[in-house]
């Protein structure tokens, strides 16, 4: 089994993997001052909570974007696991060409995500492969391109749905009351109506038009309208 590691700014995922098919998953908080052991714990109890042994992991895979925790899973790792995990970054053969002009600075997560996205996708089209924009809903949104050919051809990170939404409302408090319905008037966090939900990703997708537009690394990003892959990693409930 193979167990995958994202360490992201708010969540810390973890997936057992059986050959390809994904069996359990486990999401934590991010929490920089952890340590690995109390992090090995955590992964050993939540092992133990579904009857899984860790000794039938016999790869591990990570790919982080918190440098402060990135040493610490891979020592919680070795550990608990007895084994180096494969960080995923810029410099590790994915089979996926990079063509952006500074490698070093993409995301390992926009990395993995442009790599199983055309995975998935890489036969979607009878004629064959297909470009593809993948967008990840996460702490931050992020847009990224890949061609047909399955190469990483840039993309545009911008603030995510929540981190723009709670700076329009700090600065415009006002703001909430008239963009935000709530259908339960008891619940202690308002619910995202429709309106502000696209008004908000609209504003995302603006973002990344227009970066693109004045990107060097994004001149070779196709304008045809390639399918989109939308991944909903830390989005609020909408309603």
């Amino acid at each position: 089994m193979l167990l995958a590691i994202d360490v992201g700014n708010s969540n810390i995922v973890l997936g057992v993997f059986e050959d390809d098919r994904l069996i359990e998953s486990w999401r934590l908080a991010t929490l920089r001052e952890r340590t690995a052991d109390e992090i090995g714990i955590w992964v050993a109890q939540l092992f133990r909570h579904r009857a899984l042994e860790t000794d039938r992991i016999h790869g591990i895979v990570m790919a982080s974007v918190v440098p402060p925790l990135t040493g610490t899973l891979m020592t919680m790792a070795q550990r608990y696991f007895g084994m180096m995990p494969l960080n995923v970054d810029h410099t590790v053969d994915t089979g996926m060409p990079l063509l952006y002009k500074h490698p070093a600075e993409i995301g390992a997560d926009r990395i993995v995500n442009a790599v199983a996205a055309h995975r998935r996708y890489a036969h979607a089209d009878r004629a064959g492969s297909v470009p593809l924009i993948v967008v990840d809903f996460g702490t931050a949104t992020t847009f990224d391109a890949v061609s047909a050919k399955g190469e990483y051809l840039g993309g545009v990170i911008c603030p995510g749905v929540q981190i723009s939404a709670d700076a329009l409302f700090n600065e415009r408090p006002g703001c909430r009351a008239w963009m935000f319905a709530s259908r339960a008037k008891s619940s202690a966090r308002p619910r995202w109506g429709p309106w502000s939900r696209a008004s908000i990703t609209a504003t995302s997708a603006w973002w990344m038009a227009s970066s693109a537009a004045s990107n060097e690394s994004s001149a070779d990003v196709p304008c045809a309208s390639p399918p989109v892959v939308w991944q909903a990693s830390s989005l609020p409930t909408w309603s």
